[in-house]
């Protein structure tokens, strides 16, 4: 009777768990680091007072370095916050999982061909010699007033002298086939630099500029990016643009484009 009578007294009941409020946040040895190119991604574990932990996690912000707290510590590494986690146990007791990433700079490279469109009178053939503008000139000059001379592409009405040679053909071109322009396919150089902060930031964009090498944040590994340069006599840099991101990082795209020859009085180096 004594064993059914504690029994029934038992019965219906819920064990309390013992709860300790004042348990301080414990760094765990747990921590799990992964690694990619670029980037450390450094995850911690903390485990204490409910009320503490979540103060701490409302605190945090994601894409910036994890907030200090002066009743504990965490080594959560260096870099910014991507990931956290707050879970609540029993006994207002919670564990904080929080993950902060470490980024490194890196840079990457991209060459392709850009189409240009040029007048049609800056042509250069590759064979006989320019064409003689000046001639040329003449002779357009004569479309109005004097047809029959444009027609027989005679530039001299005085003595009667004719396009001859490439300033003809050019000539042949624009009044027979009605080309006034051409394209033409030049190198352009893109450099994108992922920074974890900005130094000495300068700018050479409309100036003429040769692309640096590649340095060894490289994350495609080591580039003889004299390779590229090759493509062209001359580089002009005509586009630097810095955009942030939420992850604290800083993207910058630098693109040269190349050429013969820039003119170094209007594009000064």
């Amino acid at each position: 009777m004594a064993d059914d009578t504690t029994q029934d007294s038992t019965q219906g009941t819920t064990p309390s768990t013992p709860t300790n409020p004042t348990l301080s946040p414990t760094y765990q040895p747990n921590t799990t680091i992964a690694k990619q190119p670029g980037l450390t991604v450094r995850t911690s574990y903390v485990r204490g007072d409910w009320t503490q932990l979540k103060n701490y996690a409302e605190s945090a912000k994601v894409g910036l370095p994890p907030p200090a707290d002066t009743s504990w510590t965490g080594d959560f590494g260096t870099g910014n916050v991507t990931t956290l986690n707050l879970q609540r146990d029993a006994g207002d007791i919670a564990t904080l999982a929080i993950s902060v990433a470490e980024k490194d700079d890196t840079e990457t490279w991209l060459l392709e061909w850009q189409e240009i469109s040029k007048d049609i009178r800056t042509w250069t053939p590759e064979k006989g010699g320019k064409p003689d503008l000046a001639a040329l000139r003449l002779w357009e000059a004569l479309a109005s007033s004097n047809p029959t001379s444009y027609n027989e592409y005679i530039y001299n009405t005085q003595d009667g002298s004719k396009l001859t040679g490439n300033t003809l053909l050019l000539a042949q071109m624009i009044r027979e086939e009605g080309i006034e322009s051409y394209l033409v396919f030049t190198p352009t150089i893109t450099k994108i630099s992922t920074l974890t902060e900005m130094k000495n930031f300068t700018s050479k964009v409309g100036k003429i500029d040769t692309p640096t090498s590649a340095s060894s944040d490289s994350v495609v590994g080591a580039i003889d990016v004299s390779k590229f340069t090759a493509l062209a006599t001359q580089w002009l840099k005509t586009a630097d643009r810095i955009q942030t991101a939420l992850d604290g990082t800083i993207q910058r795209t630098e693109v040269w484009t190349g050429a013969d020859v820039w003119n170094s009085n209007l594009y000064s180096a």
